[in-house]
């Protein structure tokens, strides 16, 4: 049971449409599926830092973690910054069939990694499934619930990755164009709205 739960929560959440979903989609559309992957194996590192500092905080450094403005500066400078590239600055290869080196795959694992990792948000729904689990499992069903979460997550992700990256030779580059400038469009409404709850 604490698999399949831990499974259907994973599913779930990858599906939530926050920036590390749109920024995901535009790696693996503009570089193929190998980056979108590099990008959710970022994503999932970041995941199991988060989980680990959930799990063995104490409660007066997690609410800190939540509500601390400079950390929501600091995730909405990277999101603004990287937002503003993809609206102004879309790549201008995009009609060709764009790939990087083996090497290259570093920066998207990076990438992946900050854009969740500076996001208060996934400190919240991770003390949120770790209460859930708390209060359902113990020990070593405990661990599977969460590791499968991650699990579901990743999963969801390479196989956005995949179709990210099929649909890519049927869109026209003007088309393209218009959904990285959304893309970024979308990261700065994220990054303004961290800075309103910093401010607040």
């Amino acid at each position: 049971m604490a698999i399949l739960e831990g499974l259907i929560l994973g599913l779930l959440t990858a599906f939530l449409l926050g920036p590390v979903f749109f920024t995901l989609l535009k790696n693996a559309i503009q570089f193929g599926r190998n980056a979108g992957m590099a990008t959710a194996l970022g994503i999932i590192a970041s995941d199991v830092i988060v989980i680990s500092i959930c799990f063995f905080a104490t409660d007066s450094l997690l609410e800190s973690i939540k509500t601390e403005p400079i950390v929501k500066l600091i995730g909405a400078s990277i999101l603004l910054f990287m937002g503003i590239r993809f609206m102004f600055w879309p790549s201008s290869n995009i009609a060709k069939s764009t790939k990087t080196n083996q090497s290259g795959y570093l920066g998207y694992v990076i990438q992946g990694f900050l854009v969740n990792g500076v996001n208060p948000f996934v400190f919240v729904v991770w003390i949120g499934y770790i209460t859930i689990g708390k209060n359902s499992y113990s020990g070593n069903e405990l661990i599977l619930f969460l590791a499968f979460i991650l699990v579901g997550i990743l999963v969801t992700d390479i196989v956005k990755s995949f179709l990210a990256h099929r649909i890519r030779p049927y869109l026209r580059p003007v088309y393209l164009k218009k959904a990285y400038q959304i893309i970024g469009f979308v990261l700065v409404g994220f990054a303004l709205r961290l800075i309103m709850m910093a401010v607040k």
